[in-house]
């Protein structure tokens, strides 16, 4: 049976516990949420790239779909400010 790698910052998470006396059930409990949390963040960051990568999805999100809209908009305010 051949051990898999893990990551330098796992193995200190491992080694912290060990020295603190947490039960090697305490030890996979922190290391399960560990992965969980791994697990969720990826994705949060995947679906913001995605997102981020739609200029249309934000900007019918803010109210405009065509960019050209806003800066008209934008234009316009300060046309009548300065009038």
């Amino acid at each position: 049976m051949t051990k898999t790698s893990i990551s330098p910052l796992h193995q200190r998470m491992i080694d912290d516990m060990t020295v603190r006396g947490f039960t090697p059930s305490t030890q996979r409990g922190y290391q399960n949420k560990a992965m969980i949390y791994a697990i969720l963040f990826k994705a949060a960051a995947e679906t913001l790239i995605t997102i981020a990568a739609d200029p249309k999805h934000l900007g019918d999100r803010t109210g405009l779909s065509d960019p050209d809209q806003g800066q008209g908009s934008i234009q316009q305010i300060q046309t009548n400010s300065t009038s």
